[in-house]
């Protein structure tokens, strides 16, 4: 098949939603289809930012913008400028629906067009940022030939725990529901945001799909048995009011030697070193890495409301490490019952007393973990091609 796959989601990022596109268009290739991407850049300064795809194949890569401040500019600018543009970035998002990829979708130039084959089997625009659907919509919109035109969504529209817009729900149910009834598929990536999309969206549910997240590519660590002392590690964003993150905290800094905590990104919360917990802001990819292989336990927290499961959880299932889930929000039963299935998580409440007995479970038995084989990316994108 030919298909074509279209992000504003930086393909050198490391984020959630560019791990799912890598990882997604990675077994479509596996399975012998030719793809070609539409996507953008980041600036290879960044830090946070991995800017090496050498390991990422694909077909023809369309990038619909290179350029971005210098780091000769960006030392050049004054603290009174990053004032005013913080003032105006939230000033834009609180007044706007959609990020600053919104500008990418305005003209189908005869860039695009040059790059593009007459036709493809199928286009598939993912989110996030939702942005990639409004760009398919209006490269549909200019004449390509096309089989079918397949929607692949993180968060949703109108159910996104992280959106902060002045706009109500029902207006952005509106937008929404336009954007959605132009596709002839829709996945989404839990099965909990498919259920209440489902029924926000009644007549549309017929085409409204669920597929796990896949995982890039395996990593199989070496010593992966517990050691004496135990590492265990948060890595990821914990803003209080998405992450409730205080009772892991609270429960390691009670325990005995035999455990320590990283906790590794940004946050609103004020979380300070103790005697066994290190506490740091997002670091570079390299030292994050590093991190990770250093660390016995990884840990994944559920958001406190809403229906999306972090990527992150599905990421850490391709390697051999334990995996301490601790569930919080909406579904908790539903949610255990779920992840259970995979039988590859540990599991426990987010509650102190919860914590604690997974984690002397966890040292008393000291279980030897695999990479999940059934959220393989070749696993994957086979189902993704098979959904009718």
């Amino acid at each position: 098949m030919k298909i074509l796959y279209i992000t504003l989601a930086p393909i050198n990022s490391n984020s959630s939603a560019t791990l799912r596109n890598k990882a997604l268009i990675k077994g479509f290739v596996e399975n012998g289809n030719e793809v070609d991407v539409i996507s953008i850049v980041t600036p290879n300064s960044n830090p946070y930012f991995n800017g090496d795809n050498k390991k990422f194949i694909f077909g023809n890569h369309i990038i619909l913008n290179k350029n971005s401040i210098n780091e000769k500019n960006k030392k050049q600018q004054t603290s009174k400028n990053a004032i005013l543009r913080k003032i105006a970035s939230k000033i834009f998002h609180t007044f706007s629906i959609h990020d600053g990829s919104i500008i990418h979708t305005k003209k189908v130039n005869s860039y695009i067009n040059n790059n593009l084959q007459p036709f493809y089997d199928i286009i598939i625009s993912s989110s996030d940022p939702k942005t990639g659907h409004i760009l398919a919509r209006n490269i549909i919109n200019n004449g390509i030939k096309y089989g079918k035109w397949i929607q692949y969504w993180g968060d949703p529209l109108t159910l996104d725990i992280a959106t902060n817009t002045f706009y109500p729900k029902r207006i952005l149910g509106i937008k929404e529901r336009n954007l959605i009834s132009n596709a002839d598929q829709i996945v989404y990536v839990s099965p909990f945001t498919l259920e209440k999309q489902c029924k926000l969206f009644d007549s549309l549910k017929e085409k409204m799909f669920f597929l796990p997240i896949p995982y890039l590519e395996e990593k199989i660590y070496e010593k992966p048995c517990l050691k004496n002392k135990i590492v265990i590690s948060y890595f990821g964003d914990y803003l209080s009011e998405i992450r409730n993150i205080v009772p892991l905290f609270n429960t390691i800094k009670s325990l005995n030697s035999n455990f320590s905590l990283n906790i590794i990104g940004n946050s609103d919360l004020k979380l300070k070193d103790t005697a066994n917990i290190t506490i740091l802001n997002r670091i570079p990819l390299e030292e994050l890495e590093k991190k990770e292989q250093e660390t016995d336990v990884i840990v994944c927290i559920l958001n406190c409301k809403g229906t999306q499961i972090p990527g992150k959880l599905y990421y850490y299932a391709a390697t051999n490490k334990p995996i301490l889930v601790i569930i919080d929000g909406e579904n908790q039963k539903e949610l255990k019952e779920y992840l259970d299935g995979y039988d590859r998580f540990i599991l426990c409440e987010n509650q102190e007393s919860s914590i604690r007995q997974a984690l002397e479970q966890l040292e008393f038995e000291r279980k030897l973990y695999y990479p999940a084989k059934q959220l393989e990316a070749s696993v994957i994108a086979k189902k993704f091609l098979e959904l009718n």
